[in-house]
């Protein structure tokens, strides 16, 4: 946020779950629910860094890949990078 003259660091995570899983909301006090969504058809708004993310090309690898620990943070922008960490 630059004309804010403020620099934040957003720290996002993939993991797996269960397709059968049912989110569970556990803070209503900090947000009104949790679900699951496509990649490409995640309801708006968007949190902003989100936002920047899907606009860089961004696409979610498949699962075997995630926990393979194999998806690489080469080709997107300058200030995005991404890891997965395998158990």
């Amino acid at each position: 946020m630059p004309k804010d003259g403020k620099h934040y660091i957003t720290v996002m995570m993939v993991g797996a779950a269960p397709k059968d899983a049912v989110p569970e909301l556990r803070e209503p006090d900090k947000c009104t629910g949790w679900g699951w969504y496509d990649w490409k058809s995640l309801p708006e708004p968007l949190f902003q860094p989100i936002a920047k993310l899907g606009a860089s090309g961004f696409t979610l690898p498949d699962a075997q890949t995630l926990l393979a620990g194999g998806f690489p943070s080469e080709g997107f922008p300058g200030d995005c990078a991404f890891m997965a960490l395998a158990k």
